[in-house]
């Protein structure tokens, strides 16, 4: 069976940086000057997710996970991420409650930290030398669950439940009912994120992240509202305002999650934007930032606003 390991974070809503996306809750303390490195632990570069956890001494025991005292890393474990909620408290103890907020399944785990490409992430980190990880995982092998859907509750400081210590490594004298539903639970919940775009993209080989979301994002989606958005814009595209291949009789225009499916977006009409294909791609190609307020995309440095709107609110 495979090995499980449960690392404890901050509660943040992306994990893909820290710009209006402040930890929050029990090791949040990075907003206080602290470790900035698991605010990206869901940020994918090269294909990968890489994951940060405040492990004491900078070390995981590879040992309590079946490896011996010589190794270095262990592949195929199942990294569980836990949280603290914010405000949400047991009304007797006053203790917050710690939720199941993600996991990367088939991972590798290190014994050590490593360093981590700071490309992704450099934007964010102009004053930090290095990024550091403990845990890595083919991106399509990792799980963000949204906010909403955080309801798997991870009991604390009790006898066969996890601790203090950011890392809890499950044995024969830990709870085996809850290890049990815990792993079911991910399962389920693994299949029913995953399963029509793995179907798709199981034989893809060097898909990129980006890839793999625009792919998401053309088979796995709410496909009423994507066909009522493409005819509100008659095969337009929002940003240009042009009809894409106008002399043709057909809609090659695509629908956009702005907030990405991936990232915890939800698969609602208020969240999409018609656009043209050589957009849609430039967009996911360069993880181009959406400013809600003007109502525009930053595109390698420049600005592309929304000229044509008849659904999309200021935010």
């Amino acid at each position: 069976m495979k090995q499980i390991l449960i690392l404890h974070i901050a509660w943040m809503r992306d994990y893909c940086g820290l710009k209006n996306d402040k930890p929050y809750g029990q090791f949040g303390h990075m907003t206080q000057g602290g470790s900035p490195h698991k605010a990206f632990n869901f940020l994918p570069y090269k294909d990968r997710c890489y994951g940060y956890a405040a492990v004491s001494n900078g070390r995981v025991n590879l040992q309590k996970l079946g490896g011996d005292t010589e190794a270095e890393y262990l592949d195929n474990i199942l990294v569980i991420w836990t949280a603290t909620h914010p405000s949400q408290r047991d009304p007797i103890s006053k203790r917050r409650y710690r939720y199941v907020v993600g996991w990367y399944n088939k991972a590798r785990v290190s014994a050590d930290m490593l360093e981590r490409s700071k490309i992704a992430a450099a934007k964010e980190l102009k004053d930090i030398d290095k990024l550091i990880y403990i845990a890595s995982a083919n991106a399509f092998d990792c799980c963000l669950l949204k906010e909403v859907d955080r309801i798997f509750e991870v009991p604390a400081m009790i006898k066969g439940y996890p601790g203090v210590s950011p890392a809890f490594y499950p044995s024969e004298n830990s709870n085996q009912e809850w290890i049990l539903s815990l792993r079911d639970y991910i399962e389920t919940k693994s299949i029913l994120e995953n399963k029509a775009l793995k179907n798709i993209i199981d034989n893809l080989d060097g898909a990129t992240s980006e890839r793999r979301e625009y792919l998401r994002e053309v088979f796995v989606r709410d496909a009423k509202h994507v066909k009522e958005l493409k005819k509100l814009y008659g095969g337009r595209c929002q940003i240009s305002g042009q009809k894409v291949l106008e002399d043709f009789s057909v809609d090659i225009t695509e629908a956009h999650h702005i907030r990405w499916l991936t990232r915890g977006g939800s698969d609602e009409k208020d969240n999409m934007i018609v656009l043209s294909p050589n957009l849609h791609a430039a967009i996911h190609a360069t993880n181009a930032e959406f400013n809600w307020s003007e109502l525009s995309f930053d595109i390698g440095g420049k600005k592309f606003p929304v000229i044509l709107n008849k659904h999309l609110k200021n935010k």
